[in-house]
Order: structure tokens, then C-alpha cells, then sequence
């Protein structure tokens, strides 16, 4: 075989790619190499490192070409765009399995089976964590491509159902050669990314608190029901078959200073004083002396914006009377003179709701 030129080697040389694990800048490679060490170290105690990385565009039929039955996939989801998948080999996944479980990683070949979902909640957590940390190592780089942001979502079992959830777009497949436990076993995880739709990079510490403004500013305008519970009654369930329309239920005169406002979870945000203002029904809050909303089943604060005390209520005289003033006040009845009127017409309204019992 004749020697190769001087010519020819040099060329060579010019032509060949460079070691992405060598390279200055961060790289995808550099930065999935730090991220599988670093996670398999926090997330099992098990030593891993990138021996080899591969990078190329692909189309959907391809990737489904070369669809492997034994290993584990899972979709790739980002905040928006396109979804890409995960794919973690029989050696990947026998590795991560035998450590998690066992706490050691035997020197024999991995047997090939169908993976399952009890596999695939073994190993989230540690891809998970692969991901969180590529996120992180990728935040340096000067022009990162699109590929951060991505959590492991629904595992998929067959190429069929893959190609449901896959879109016809090009691909971007990062194939990364891992060795484990210095030798015992070697696998490939293999990170597939829609070419051009982005993830969400992680946010930048300096925006937070303008992020947490407009999160305040829209949350703010959101609707939220709340139930104001005027008591709680408990009854057999004889009589309770025996109710029918127009029958009074005794409630006790101070359930009126001790409205419970709720809400759709039975969550307690608010005690207030039930009343009424301009012929409507309508809740006093209870409120701290800073002004914020009383919640708690302690005695309520008497602040300046509350209504009058039970005490100062006309006292019933018989029991026959105090049943009717307190069940004028329950729903669907008119307020009984001396009950739940105490709140002058033109009372200030900053923590009145005019809202129906």
C-alpha cells in the first residue's frame, strides 16, 4: 500500500472536526458531559462520563427508522413548540436500575428486554436531573442552539405512538456514549429536540422581580368564588328527612359576628360580620390592625371598619322570637328588624362586598 502524501495527511487534518469535549467555549457536548456526571453523582452516587457525543439533523421518518423496542423513551416537552423525545438504552437503563436499587453496578452485559413503567419511574428523576443541569451549563454559552428548557414528559412504548406525537419537522439528535462505574458497562442516552422551536431558557436572576410584578398584575384580574358560610348545623338524618320548605331552623344570634367566607376548596380566607347595605345583603370583614383580612377561628379584632357587636343587638324575648330574627337572616329570607342591620346606608364600603349571601 503506497504511503499517503504529506498532502493528504494535512488535509486531513485541516478537514477533521475538532474534540468537542476539548473546546474552549461551552458546547453542547461540554455541556451534557458536565451534566451526566454531575447528576449521576447527586441523584445515585454513581460515577459516569461521557466517552464519546454525536450530533446530526434528522427527519421524523429516520428517527423512527431506527426505533430500538428495548429502550426507554420519553417525550422531551418544553413550554411551547414542538415536543422531542428522550432515549435511554438498555445499558443506560440497566445501569441507572442496578444503582438506584442496589447500590452497585455488576461487570456483565445487560440483558435486552421491553422496558416498563415501573422502569421509567425508577430512572426519572436522575434524566430529569441530566436535563436540569444541561439547562444550567448551557446558560453560558454564546449562542446557545434551542435546546433548554425540556422536562421528560409520557413515555412512549412503540414507534406507532411515537409518530402520533411527533411532528413532521427536522430533528435536532444529540447521542451521547456513556461509561459507567469505570468500565462496568457502557449505554447511550440520546436527546432529540425540535431543530428550531425553542425551550425557555432558564430566567435570568435580574428579571425576577419584574416577572413576579406582572404575575401580580395578572393574577390579580383573575376571578375567584367565595362562599360565605353564615353556621354550620348538625342534625340527624332522620330529621333531616323530615325538612320541608317554610321550616325555621334555630341558629344562634352570634353566628351573625362569626361568618365564615370560604373558598371553592373549604379553605377559611376570611371571618366576617353579616349585614346589609343598600337593601342588599352584605359581609363587614374582620381585619388585623394593619388592615389585612382576619381568617383565623380566633375571637374577631374589633376594628373601626366593623359593625356593632351582638351585644348591641335588641335582645329577643323568647325563644319563639329569637328563632325567627335568626332565621330572617338565612338565604332567601328578609332581614328581621334588629338583625343584621346595622350598617347605615351610606357606610364606607373598602371591606364591604356587596354580595349575596
Amino acid at each position: 500500500m503506497p504511503e499517503p502524501s504529506p498532502d493528504t495527511i494535512l488535509h486531513r487534518m485541516i478537514g477533521a472536526r475538532p474534540d468537542p469535549f476539548l473546546l474552549d467555549e461551552m458546547s453542547p457536548a461540554k455541556a451534557l458531559r458536565l451534566a451526566v456526571a454531575r447528576a449521576a453523582e447527586e441523584g445515585a452516587h454513581m460515577v459516569a462520563a461521557l466517552t464519546g457525543f454525536d450530533e446530526e439533523r434528522i427527519g421524523k421518518e429516520l428517527l423512527l427508522e431506527n426505533w430500538d423496542e428495548c429502550a426507554l423513551v420519553f417525550t422531551l416537552a418544553g413550554p411551547s413548540g414542538p415536543r422531542g423525545i428522550a432515549i435511554a438504552d438498555t445499558g443506560v437503563l440497566s445501569s441507572v436500575i442496578e444503582q438506584l436499587l442496589t447500590g452497585r453496578i455488576t461487570r456483565r452485559e445487560a440483558e435486552a428486554r421491553a422496558p416498563t413503567p415501573t422502569d421509567a419511574a425508577v430512572v426519572r428523576d436522575l434524566l430529569n436531573r441530566v436535563l436540569n443541569r444541561f439547562d444550567t451549563e448551557m446558560a453560558v454559552a454564546e449562542q446557545p442552539p434551542p435546546v433548554t428548557g425540556f422536562r421528560l414528559g409520557a413515555v412512549i412504548f412503540d414507534a406507532r405512538a411515537a409518530s402520533m406525537m411527533l411532528e413532521e419537522i427536522d430533528y435536532r439528535s444529540y447521542r451521547a456514549t456513556i461509561d459507567f462505574a469505570e468500565g462496568a458497562r457502557t449505554g447511550a442516552l440520546v436527546l432529540v429536540f425540535p431543530w428550531s422551536a425553542a425551550g425557555a431558557a432558564p430566567v435570568p436572576a435580574s428579571a425576577g422581580a419584574a416577572w413576579r410584578r406582572n404575575w401580580k398584575k395578572v393574577l390579580s384580574k383573575a376571578e375567584v368564588e367565595l362562599e360565605a358560610v353564615l353556621y354550620r348545623l348538625t342534625m340527624p338524618l332522620a330529621k333531616l328527612n323530615t325538612l320541608e320548605a317554610g321550616m325555621v331552623l334555630p341558629l344562634p344570634v352570634e353566628a351573625i359576628d362569626k361568618v365564615s367566607l370560604e373558598g371553592g376548596n373549604g379553605h377559611r380566607v376570611a371571618s366576617a360580620r353579616l349585614g346589609q347595605v343598600n337593601g342588599m345583603r352584605a359581609l363587614r370583614l374582620h381585619l388585623h390592625d394593619d388592615g389585612r383580612p382576619l381568617a383565623g377561628p380566633d375571637k374577631p379584632v374589633h376594628h373601626e371598619q366593623m359593625l356593632e357587636s351582638p351585644e348591641n343587638l335588641p335582645p329577643p324575648t323568647s325563644d319563639h322570637d329569637r328563632a325567627e330574627q335568626v332565621a330572617a337572616v338565612a338565604p332567601g329570607a328578609s332581614p328581621a328588624p334588629g338583625v343584621g342591620q346595622d350598617a347605615p346606608q351610606d357606610a364606607p364600603l373598602e371591606t364591604l362586598a356587596d354580595t349575596a349571601v
